[in-house]
């Protein structure tokens, strides 16, 4: 009985979350990925692009919220998740391993960019396949659809981080 009440709460919580994203019609995904030259970042070297992107499939404008980016653009990833395989959770990149609210994010976080009908944001980000290799990785991002004020995180799609060819 317990095995049948786990396997209906699952398909629950599935059915739920593909109806968000079909309400919604707001994707959150991986566009594109490469390898690039091999290059010192902050004590590490990356050899690997992901691009990720926000695309406003709903019939109403989306306001994305991120960092100055100039040019008018903002970066819109808020935080980069990993996956904990020990735990089998997504963890946040802070002590309460959760969203700081909305409320008390910092203005340099706040800027706008509105997406109407059709329209894409993407941002990238560079990793190491050898620190990395065969991490899960995702981002959030925070936004706003139709022109209500509530905002809410959003997640990307999943991304496996590839190993880097020893072959080479």
């Amino acid at each position: 009985m317990k095995i049948l009440r786990s396997i209906m709460l699952l398909l629950m919580v599935s059915f739920f979350g593909a109806s968000i994203r079909a309400q919604t019609g707001l994707e959150f995904r991986v566009t594109n990925f490469y390898a690039i030259e091999r290059r010192p970042v902050m004590l590490r070297y990356v050899d690997w692009e992901v691009e990720f992107s926000i695309i406003n499939n709903t019939k109403t404008i989306v306001t994305v919220f991120g960092a100055d980016a100039g040019n008018g653009l903002i970066v819109p990833a808020r935080y980069y998740l990993n996956f904990n395989e020990k735990t089998g959770k997504w963890e946040y990149p802070n002590r309460k391993n959760a969203p700081v609210p909305w409320k008390l994010e910092s203005g340099a976080y706040k800027h706008k960019q509105i997406l109407k009908p059709g329209e894409s944001i993407s941002f990238v980000r560079q990793f190491s396949r050898e620190l990395q290799c065969t991490s899960r990785v995702m981002f959030t991002a925070q936004v706003a659809i139709g022109k209500t004020r509530r905002t809410r995180e959003i997640r990307s799609e999943e991304y496996r981080i590839p190993c880097m060819d020893l072959k080479q």
